[in-house]
């Protein structure tokens, strides 16, 4: 890969306030949802998927692969 063409491209420093939550903040979150919301929150964390794209989601958009993995497929 040519690395330093894309070096060119990375960001100095961040600009905005945005980040991540922690293991914690995640942990609270679940200790106060009901089932669904779990799932949701679970979904968001271990993905990256936004809040917009999950009403989207249908069963469709998953598909088993072997030993058990899936593969979820968002359009938005």
């Amino acid at each position: 890969m040519p690395w330093k063409k894309i070096a060119k491209f990375y960001l100095d420093d961040v600009t905005n306030c945005y980040r991540s939550y922690t293991k914690e903040e995640i942990a609270k979150l679940l200790s106060v949802a009901d089932p669904r919301d779990r799932c949701i929150i679970l979904l968001m964390a271990s993905s990256g998927i936004r809040v917009g794209a999950i009403q989207t989601l249908k069963v469709k958009s998953i598909k088993r692969l072997d030993n058990g993995i899936g593969l979820m497929t968002v359009i938005c």
